[in-house]
């Protein structure tokens, strides 16, 4: 199967933006209930 093109990923600072607020803001929002990092679940 043929790899798709994707955009690239952010580097150095923007990077660490991401994963910080895909932690945080997250655990947050759903009331520090932890979910798996790929569940779909609202």
């Amino acid at each position: 199967v043929e790899a798709q093109e994707k955009k690239k990923k952010k580097t150095g600072r923007a990077k660490r933006r991401m994963q910080y607020n895909r932690r945080f803001v997250n655990v947050v929002a759903s009331f520090g209930r932890k979910k798996g990092p790929n569940s779909n679940a609202p």
